[in-house]
């Protein structure tokens, strides 16, 4: 089992998201895992190629479901349309629908052969990396996943012998690690 210093500094999530995924795999693209020691979201967005570098590196922002709505801007009696609630070249990966509790998995079938493509459930939807990759050429667009993974701890900061925070960049991934206390928490 890992350590607590281990498990907060969440070596095992970043080593998963710096691997390779191959085209067969499937690729968490939305999390919602709640228990009393964690909490892991992952939210994911369409964001046009020419602008994707400007908002990975933007840790200023933060994107939710509710910036994937239709939003309508009265600018001065100019009324203007935004199709996901926004003018910036960001779009929803996903749109909540509710499927009546029918199986949430779709298939491609190829020459006979059944391919999972779509696993949707409750917590978590994965899809295949292959065809990901063919929906983003056709919209010149790039798959942006936004994590936010919180780990608690009775223990403090100093017991572990842990730092404040550490930001790390890379043309693929950025995330900042912060310890602390979180909230009241």
């Amino acid at each position: 089992m890992k350590s607590e210093k281990e498990r907060l500094k969440q070596s095992s999530i970043i080593r998963y998201l710096k691997k390779d995924i191959k085209a067969y795999h499937m690729l968490t693209v939305y999390l919602s895992k709640f228990k009393d020691e964690y909490k892991y979201s992952i939210y994911p967005m369409l964001v046009l190629n020419d602008i994707v570098d400007k908002i990975m590196f933007n840790t200023n922002e933060d994107f939710t479901y509710q910036d994937g709505y239709t939003t309508f801007n009265d600018n001065n009696g100019e009324i203007e349309y935004f199709r996901y609630g926004n003018n910036l070249g960001i779009e929803p990966l996903l749109i909540s629908r509710n499927f009546n509790k029918k199986e949430n998995k779709y298939y491609k079938i190829i020459n006979g052969s059944e391919f999972l493509i779509i696993d949707i459930q409750e917590d978590e939807i994965k899809i295949r990396l292959k065809e990901i990759k063919e929906f983003l050429r056709v919209k010149n667009m790039s798959l942006v996943l936004q994590f936010d993974m919180i780990e608690y701890s009775i223990k403090t900061i100093k017991e572990l012998g842990l730092s404040d925070s550490k930001l790390y960049k890379d043309k693929k991934l950025i995330y900042t690690l912060l310890c602390g206390k979180l909230g009241g928490i």
